[in-house]
């Protein structure tokens, strides 16, 4: 399928795949309101209020300047483009706190690119590095089609989709989507399950798959995640998401197209639902139960230190307890 190139300005009057730049993408770009993966996930987590507070439908929010959005930024592009050296600026400088930093940091933002002081700069290298070392993340990030975005209109409401894959691989057997994630936190299998949880990752997915495939006629055959830490020794992992929560992110989907489009034509946007009863996270309920359970709110577990020291035969003289 032919890719459509825009440029900022343009918009997007039919269903496709385009080149353009990621702040036109995350912008007004169709001829109609578009709904991301991202904003989708905060429709189920938030208000519609909140959200359209945030998004490109305020035509007078401002955009908040969050450093740790700017190192995301740096990894994706020093990963994903050939020419990402263009994009970021070096600040010789430990903080912003200097005129001239403030103002290099300015004409990058200007210019659609990022500025990073010099231990960013060396982190952002050392993480590049460590990903290209390894021989998996470094043929997935150099082999496939980097960050081309996806338009549909859903046949239901009318309401623009889009999204925008990291990495697109074409494989004998079909397409292999990948999103690249840099976080603070780790890359084993269960930490990324949780920030799935916390983030809706699996959303994303289940968005992604849905919007390509009816752009391209078939579904990609999976959706991964290749992650890489933000501290030494920036570890990398690549994980796919499992069908069933891929599953439960088109529930969600689904849901907040709906929802969108509830909005868009009465032009409301609500805040929180009220008279809800609010009740323990079923997770956190189970944990209770299960110390009931065991005796653990009884008066006999509650016992100060010095009644601990004498059930473990410590007696009461301190000196017995510095062998243990």
């Amino acid at each position: 399928m032919k890719i459509i190139t825009l440029k900022d300005g343009q918009k997007v009057k039919k269903p496709g795949i385009y080149r353009m730049s990621n702040a036109w993408y995350h912008d007004d770009c169709c001829l109609g309101p578009s709904l991301s993966s991202t904003m989708a996930w905060a429709l189920d987590q938030d208000c519609p209020r909140s959200v359209w507070f945030g998004s490109y439908l305020n035509k007078k929010r401002e955009k908040k300047d969050v450093v740790r959005f700017d190192i995301g930024t740096a990894v994706h592009a020093a990963i994903l483009e050939k020419d990402w050296m263009k994009q970021v600026t070096v600040v010789n400088a430990t903080n912003w706190s200097g005129g001239r930093a403030k103002f290099l940091k300015k004409q990058a933002k200007v210019t659609g690119g990022v500025a990073l002081l010099k231990d960013q700069a060396k982190k952002i290298f050392a993480m590049r590095e460590a990903l290209f070392s390894d021989k998996e993340c470094a043929e997935i990030a150099t082999s496939g089609q980097n960050e081309l975005s996806y338009f549909w209109q859903d046949e239901t409401t009318g309401v623009w989709l889009k999204v925008r894959p990291d990495i697109r691989l074409r494989r004998n057997w079909g397409v292999r989507v990948v999103d690249l994630k840099s976080s603070q936190g780790s890359s084993h299998p269960r930490a990324i399950a949780h920030r799935m949880q916390d983030m809706g990752y699996f959303v994303s997915a289940a968005m992604y798959l849905h919007v390509m495939e009816k752009v391209e006629g078939k579904r990609p055959y999976d959706f991964s995640l290749m992650c890489i830490e933000q501290s030494e020794p920036y570890l990398v992992n690549v994980v796919t998401i499992d069908e069933l929560a891929i599953e439960w992110g088109k529930i969600i989907m689904r849901a907040s197209i709906d929802l969108f489009a509830k909005c868009l034509k009465e032009n409301h946007w609500p805040s929180y639902q009220r008279g809800v009863v609010v009740e323990l996270p079923r997770g956190f309920e189970m944990q209770l139960e299960d110390r009931k359970n065991k005796g653990e709110f009884g008066a006999h577990m509650r016992v100060s230190g010095e009644e601990t020291a004498k059930v473990f035969g410590w007696g009461n003289d301190p000196k017995t307890l510095e062998a243990y």
